[in-house]
This record gives C-alpha cells, sequence and structure tokens, in this order.
C-alpha cells in the first residue's frame, strides 16, 4: 500500500519533518530514502529537516496556489522565523518558487545562507512537551517555534530546549532522549525574553523596518545607552551590549549565538539598516533590559508592525496646561544620584564627558538636584573635616586649622559663609592671649 493512501492530519505547530516522520513511523518505514521519495520527492530530506527544498511536492500542497505553500512554510518551517524580515514582493517570490519546485534556492534567499554562511538550525524539543504530546496526542512531535535560532527555552515549561545537532532519518523526539547539550535547571530571565520574542515572529506578517529601528533607538535612549537617536558612538553601543545579562548568556551558550556577545554589530543595524538578520533583531530586543519576558514580546510585536507611538507625541488633555518637561532616563537619573563627580557617572553610564553634559543641559531639574547633591556633600565634608580635627585637638589655634584646611575653609568662606562664621565661632581665637608691648 502506498504511504500517500494514509496520511495522518498535520498539527498546528508541528513542522514537516516531525510530519513526515510521523508518516514514517505510522507506516512501519524502514528505508528513509524511500519515505523521503515518498513524501518530499528526494532520497536525502530526512537531512532538511529545517527547509525542505522539495517543499512544493509535499502531498498537503497538491494542487495548491502559492499563497497556500507560503502559509505551509510560514507555519510549518523555519522559514515562519525568516519571512518577517522580507518585503511583501520577496515573499511572494518564496512562495512561487516553493510551488513551481523547478529553483532549489528559494531557502538562501529566504534566510539569506549560503554555502559559505551556512545557517544553523539543531532540532531541538522540549521534554515536558514530549511528555504531554504523548499524554493528549498519543505521539510526540517537532513544534515550530521550538526549531527556530533564537529559542532556546520552552514558552510553555520554562526550561532549556534539548538540542540534536545532526540527523539522517526520520525520528520524533522521546521522552529519555537527553539530546547533545546539557540541561540547565533554571535559565536566566534573558533566555526566557529571547524566546518570547522569537515567538512573536510567527504572527507578524511583514514587519516595518523604520518602527521597529525607531523603537530601538528610543529604548536605547530610555536605558541612557545613547543621547540622541540620531546618532552615538559605535564604541559606546558595543560596550553598552557586552555589559548586558545578554551578553554574557550568549557568551556562555555553546551555539552559533556565541558569536554575537561582542555587540560590534548593533550599530551597524541600528544605523546601516541591515535588516536581514532576524537573529540580530530579536537578541538586541531581548537585551534591552525589560520588566518581563512578556513585556518585552508584547514590546517587540508592536514595534513589529508600526503601532507603536513615541513618547514625545502625546497631545495635551487642555491647550492650556503647561507642557511636561521631558525628563532624563531613568538609568540617568540614577547614575547622577550616586555618582559625585563626572568621572563617576562616566563610569556607571559608559559616557563621554560630552554625553553627561548634554544630559544635565537637557534636564534642568537634574542639574538643580545635583548640583545641590554635590554642595550638600561636599559641605558636610568640610564640617567634619573641620570638627574632627578640633576634637582630637583641642588645643589647636584658628591659624593652624585655616593653614591645614585651606581648601575647606576657603570653600565654606565662598559657598556657605553663615556656617564658616558658625565653625569659627566655635574654634579657638588666632592669638589666644594678648602679647605684652614691653616684656
Amino acid at each position: 500500500m502506498s504511504m500517500r493512501s494514509t496520511l495522518p492530519s498535520m498539527l498546528a505547530d508541528e513542522t514537516i519533518f516531525s510530519w513526515c516522520s510521523a508518516c514514517h513511523s505510522m507506516a512501519c518505514g524502514t528505508s528513509g530514502a524511500k519515505t523521503g521519495v515518498a513524501l518530499l520527492g528526494g532520497r536525502h530530506a530526512a537531512r532538511q529537516h529545517d527547509l525542505p527544498v522539495s517543499l512544493g511536492r509535499l502531498p498537503l500542497l497538491d494542487g495548491a496556489d502559492c499563497e497556500e505553500a507560503l502559509r505551509m512554510a510560514r507555519r510549518h518551517t523555519v522559514a515562519g522565523y525568516y519571512l518577517p524580515f522580507l518585503a511583501d514582493g520577496i515573499q511572494k517570490d518564496v512562495a512561487r518558487r516553493i510551488q513551481t519546485g523547478t529553483d532549489r534556492f528559494w531557502r538562501r534567499l529566504c534566510s539569506g545562507m549560503s554555502r559559505t554562511r551556512p545557517a544553523s538550525h539543531p532540532l531541538k524539543w522540549c521534554a515536558d512537551c514530549v511528555v504531554d504530546d504523548q499524554e493528549t496526542i498519543g505521539r510526540s512531535c517537532w513544534r515550530t517555534e521550538h526549531q527556530f535560532p533564537t529559542v532556546l527555552t520552552c514558552t510553555r515549561h520554562g526550561g532549556l530546549l534539548l538540542q540534536r545537532r545532526h540527523t539522517n532519518n526520520w525520528l520524533l523526539p522521546k521522552r529519555d532522549d537527553s539530546g547533545d547539550v546539557q540541561r540547565i535547571a533554571a535559565p536566566p530571565t534573558e533566555l526566557h525574553t529571547l524566546s518570547e520574542v522569537s515567538s512573536k515572529l510567527r504572527q507578524v506578517h511583514v514587519i516595518n523596518p523604520e518602527s521597529i529601528r525607531r523603537s530601538a533607538l528610543l529604548r536605547l535612549k530610555a536605558l541612557g545607552a545613547i543621547h540622541s537617536i540620531r546618532g552615538a558612538r559605535h564604541d559606546r553601543i558595543a560596550r553598552w551590549f557586552e555589559g548586558t545579562r545578554m551578553s554574557s548568556c550568549l557568551r556562555s551558550l555553546d551555539s552559533g549565538l556565541s558569536s554575537l556577545c561582542s555587540g560590534a554589530w548593533v550599530p551597524d543595524l541600528l544605523w546601516r539598516r541591515k535588516l536581514v538578520v532576524a537573529a540580530h533583531w530579536t537578541v538586541l530586543w531581548a537585551a534591552l533590559d525589560w520588566d518581563s519576558p512578556t513585556v518585552g514580546a508584547s514590546a517587540f510585536e508592536d514595534a513589529a508592525i508600526g503601532s507603536t507611538v513615541s513618547p514625545d507625541s502625546q497631545a495635551l488633555l487642555f491647550p492650556d496646561e503647561t507642557p511636561i518637561v521631558a525628563r532624563a532616563p531613568d538609568v540617568v537619573q540614577q547614575a547622577f544620584a550616586t555618582g559625585d563627580s563626572y568621572a563617576d557617572v562616566m563610569r556607571l553610564l559608559s559616557a563621554t564627558r560630552g554625553d553627561v553634559v548634554r544630559w544635565l543641559e537637557a534636564d534642568s531639574q537634574l542639574r538643580r538636584e545635583w548640583r545641590q547633591r554635590l554642595r550638600d556633600g561636599r559641605q558636610a565634608h568640610c564640617v567634619a573635616l573641620v570638627g574632627q580635627y578640633v576634637a582630637v585637638n583641642p588645643g589647636a589655634r584658628r591659624q593652624d586649622i585655616e593653614v591645614k584646611f585651606a581648601s575647606e575653609i576657603r570653600w565654606l568662606r565662598e559657598h556657605a559663609p553663615g556656617i564658616a562664621r558658625d565653625l569659627f565661632k566655635s574654634m579657638p581665637g588666632r592669638l589666644l592671649m594678648q602679647p605684652r608691648l614691653f616684656d
């Protein structure tokens, strides 16, 4: 009996490779090559678990049009991760090439990979999902969302996905399979955010490039990483990314994403409009210090479809109201609240002195608060220093104190004359005893 005569239904979040593996298992197939020829027209189709070259020959696409072929690629292959970053016209071209089956290079057009720059798409699965599928569906499956390059944790169960780098056969995940990587009991929050953001790509048809770029720049400005969205020092942006927890997570991973930990690619992504790099955008977005993975994923979806609103575009309810003064980002305010000098603030923000000056010029309230805090701190330091010396040396004369603490006394006379007078009154006089004119 032909394998095409009894085909199971495909699950909503199942890959083509998973469906073919299920067909091979249910038909008790003994030859992976025969299954590949019967279902995809190729003897080595099992090796192409991410993007089957002969996807148009799938029995489920018999008589289907280009739109249905594109829908199949988007929902049931890794193409759903890359297609949103392609223009609508290019997506239609990919659909035509899949449907006709005459062009074997549509995968390069879709994902940007080539022989010199191959894409790494290891098989990934969640052990908890395998148990749930076997109990509810009756068989396990490879989920499309798990195969995305930057999805490293399960969005349902929260565990780190297991991986298998190579396969030449049709197979389904097993609950007792440990994979090729060590499982982490509690993955960091940044990996959860990265997975949540990446999973949103399945819900976006075409990404708005200007919206996602502007939203990322505004978020960087809110974090204090840049001062203006028009431009910034590229080395500073790279240093900011290298200091994020996302960079540390990528550095510790045993995957192709570890090459993104340097951050040198971030300026090119933001100002040179390089869009056909899906992994770069998702990694950058996950590194923007969101309150939770859900918040970061929702913000990414809004930016991708162009529904974000600039914080400076809020209209006043009443025209006579006084406009709200724009404040510096919270990170910048926190740096000024803890830093006691320009050098401290520059170190906390990884910024230049010019950036610090611009923050102070743009936020008059921050400038007043920082100046007052520095003045209060300097005043308390001067008073405490002089008072401590007088307490230790009760016989010290005012002349000795003025010589020893010349800079402190001079600062108090200039900025706090009242406190300086009170301090002088508590000190011994210059000449404690009146010298006699004649001995």
